[in-house]
């Protein structure tokens, strides 16, 4: 719920970046979900196979969701003991000694607290996000359970234990499912509308388009679909953006891509096709994604 909150108070962008901070964490830390055995999507006759028939599919390593919460647990009762005892048991304390105000003492730890989980390799915007949501933790959570229990730990580390564990395990199942979309989705057969619009995208953008280039922009499209409806709403597309230019130096501004989505759909309208209920398709994404990039291109050069 704190989460939450910060999450609305703060940008979509800085809000994008602390997501996938944390969805590199769990898929590093856990790795992928096994699927069990269930009937290939490719044996249907309007399902393209994902890799050649000459090409050996390798078995990546899995992990249970059993493993991932006793993992979860172990990780989280260590961090959980450890800060609970620092910034609880001795810096809330050795500020109640030293100013006597036990609101004094209440507003320091959780700022502390907040400061003790900024990353200086971290993106600025997920260092915003992180130290807003761990502060507002401390104040309302940790802090404030140890100030009303008269100074208990155990309650402060069961909580904080409890919250790292539904923070880590839901993340992981989260993205996985993401994932799991993301490769059933590719394998199914391109609508004829996508094929012809692709096909004009691309004697636009000229022979970089490629076909590893374009099973690589499907692969992109699909895992940012949260909603599963091969189509992506604004809120998707601005996530989507924020990670293909994460690691640039001229990012395009949120209101950019709110202009051009809604282009997107203003063109779509005069063409008198359905609108698609606010959401755009592979072949419009491509060329939303490469509009930006030439115009940040474009600006760069021009610096």
């Amino acid at each position: 719920y704190a989460s939450q909150l910060v999450d609305q108070a703060a940008s979509l962008r800085d809000a994008s970046h602390a997501h996938f901070a944390t969805t590199n964490m769990v898929v590093t830390l856990f790795g992928r979900r096994g699927r069990g055995k269930q009937e290939s999507r490719s044996s249907n006759s309007s399902v393209k196979p994902a890799v050649a028939p000459d090409r050996e599919v390798k078995n990546e390593e899995t992990t249970s969701t059993l493993g991932v919460i006793l993992s979860s647990f172990g990780l989280s009762t260590l961090t959980g003991v450890t800060e609970e005892i620092v910034f609880r048991g001795y810096i809330q304390a050795f500020l109640l000694a030293i100013t006597h105000s036990p609101g004094m003492a209440w507003l320091g730890q959780a700022i502390l607290f907040g400061a003790g989980h900024i990353h200086p390799s971290a993106q600025e915007g997920e260092n915003r996000v992180v130290a807003a949501t761990q502060t507002f933790n401390a104040l309302f959570g940790y802090g404030l359970v140890y100030a009303l229990t008269g100074g208990d730990l155990w309650p402060c580390i069961v909580a904080h234990v409890l919250y790292d564990m539904h923070v880590l395990v839901s993340s992981w199942h989260n993205v996985n499912c993401q994932m799991d979309w993301t490769e059933d989705a590719i394998q199914e057969k391109v609508s004829e509308d996508d094929v012809t619009s692709l096909r004009k995208l691309k004697e636009l953008v000229g022979p970089s388009l490629t076909s590893d280039t374009l099973n690589m922009c499907r692969r992109f499209f699909y895992a940012f679909d949260e909603d599963h409806k091969h189509a992506l709403s604004l809120p998707n597309v601005q996530r989507a953006m924020s990670y293909a230019f994460l690691t640039d130096n001229k990012k395009p501004s949120t209101t950019q891509v709110e202009h051009l989505f809604a282009k997107v759909l203003e063109e779509r309208q005069c063409d008198d096709v359905k609108p698609n209920d606010g959401r755009i398709s592979l072949s419009e994404f491509l060329q939303m994604l490469f509009s930006l990039r030439a115009q940040t291109l474009k600006i760069a050069t021009s610096a």
